[in-house]
């Protein structure tokens, strides 16, 4: 078939480029398409540059500069996807397509009133928990489809053995992150400090090169400069990395802490590693995360739903002692993870290419 992707941002390494969302869904698309060897694709942003960089280039990809969209009008496509959504659709001004699909992350109310009127025009949901929720009382609830991102050919081995505890988020460093997600953050740090030390396992904070970590204000503010200081080698500092590097290095850890981003928890389940999360996270309602590594923020925009119960905060103690448990019991471990991998079994390059197969074959 003959595809074409609509990118979103800058892609200066192909589908290799840094970014997440809309962005990293849309290029895991476009390398999984490629890999296929079946498909032809054509890709651009949506006014950004677009080139291979370092990313090794594919026969049967052509990126397209942006200021040369309007050439693609001479070009017929089986299935024209885009990532950003854009109410009036000005896309379909020089995509001609059998069929449109619009990646949205999210369900926003603009979907509902702006409609989706054409047999032809698919709206796109991420992860089978969407698409269940998808509202009755909309023309188009029919042509709400699961195209999930994709993230490779087979899942990643179980990284116990790597013992090292990999920081993803930034808000304990940051002075503009609000107050009650920073309170989580700090009994994550100091849980996952302790559970360091206890176990010989390592630290590695990611990003920060945005604000040295040990000498960030709330750091230095919650007395925890010293602590870091005090793991020594045991505390790696990683650098803001472009994606193929900051995959690699991902791969080095064995547990995760704390994740907060429905792409981070994927990724990490698919990849072998554990990941602790908030459980305002899409996933923390999953029969094998309630009440096994969940953790409330104090955030009121939760998803899930707020709750002033002592009961459902862990202490930075309790996560020590999860983290201690996951570094320290391979069973445990490996039980949680086989346990999570259901989650992402939709993420198998094999599994989305079907779910586009199935999309073709929708008679709208």
């Amino acid at each position: 078939m003959k595809f074409f992707i609509g990118l979103c941002g800058r892609n200066s390494d192909g589908f290799e480029s840094s970014g997440r969302g809309e962005s990293r869904w849309a290029q895991s698309l476009v390398r999984c398409l490629s890999e296929s060897g079946e498909h032809t694709v054509f890709a651009t942003s949506d006014g950004e540059e677009v080139k291979w960089g370092k990313c090794k280039s594919r026969d049967n990809v052509l990126l397209v500069d942006p200021v040369r969209k309007p050439l693609l009008v001479n070009e017929h496509f089986d299935v024209a996807i885009f990532s950003s959504w854009q109410d009036d659709k000005p896309e379909k001004k020089y995509i001609n397509a059998d069929k449109y699909l619009y990646g949205i992350m999210g369900w926003k109310t603009e979907i509902m009133k702006d409609g989706y009127f054409n047999d032809n025009e698919y709206v796109i949901r991420w992860f089978r928990s969407d698409l269940e929720n998808v509202p009755d009382d909309i023309n188009f609830k029919d042509r709400n489809f699961l195209l999930a991102q994709p993230f490779g050919r087979k899942f990643g081995k179980s990284k116990f053995e790597n013992q090292r505890i990999g920081w993803t988020a930034k808000e304990a460093f940051l002075p503009t992150t609000p107050g009650k997600l920073n309170v989580a953050a700090r009994r994550h740090l100091v849980g996952a400090i302790d559970a360091c030390k206890e176990t010989g396992a390592q630290l590695e904070i990611f990003s920060c090169d945005e604000v040295n970590p040990i000498n960030a204000p709330l750091i230095k503010e919650w007395k925890l400069d010293k602590r870091l200081e005090s793991l020594g080698n045991q505390l790696i500092m990683c650098p803001s990395l472009p994606f193929k590097e900051y995959q690699e290095e991902l791969k080095k850890c064995s547990v995760v802490v704390p994740i907060s981003f429905a792409g981070s928890v994927q990724e990490s389940i698919f990849n072998g590693i554990v990941p602790l999360m908030y459980r305002d996270s899409m996933f923390s309602d999953h029969e094998w995360i309630e009440g096994i590594c969940s953790e409330m923020t104090y955030d009121t925009m939760s998803t899930i739903g707020p709750s002033d119960s002592d009961e459902d905060i862990l202490s930075a103690e309790q996560i020590k002692n999860i983290l201690v448990d996951l570094l320290t019991s391979e069973e445990t471990f490996n039980e949680y993870l086989y346990r999570l991998r259901p989650m992402v079994i939709d993420n198998l390059d094999s599994n989305v290419i079907a779910q586009l197969n199935r999309i073709m074959k929708h008679n709208g």
